[in-house]
């Protein structure tokens, strides 16, 4: 409901997907601005809630998860690839991501 109306990806996403006939399972959003590097305890603990929270949901036709792609971490040099695969990897090679 956040992104409802707001000129964001994810608001086209969401429309897009309800129009199909999807039924929505919200796990998580946060934003952030330009300002350096994401603290490594917050780049995990958000991990952790993106990955077992999908996980939770499951079974699943497919997931949806608007990565910007430009996240730096002091630690994780690819978050956005390290997200990807810790889900891949709780949901097995059938799961549209």
């Amino acid at each position: 409901r956040h992104a409802e109306g707001k000129q964001l990806a994810l608001a086209g996403a969401v429309e897009t997907l309800r129009a199909g006939g999807a039924t929505l399972v919200p796990v998580y959003w946060t934003k952030g601005g330009a300002g350096g590097h994401v603290e490594d305890a917050f780049f995990q603990e958000a991990m952790s809630r993106i990955v077992d929270g999908i996980a939770a949901a499951a079974p699943l036709a497919g997931v949806y998860l608007a990565l910007h792609g430009a996240m730096i971490c002091a630690v994780e040099k690819d978050p956005e690839g390290a997200v990807l695969a810790a889900l891949r990897a709780r949901l097995g090679p059938n799961v549209p991501i």
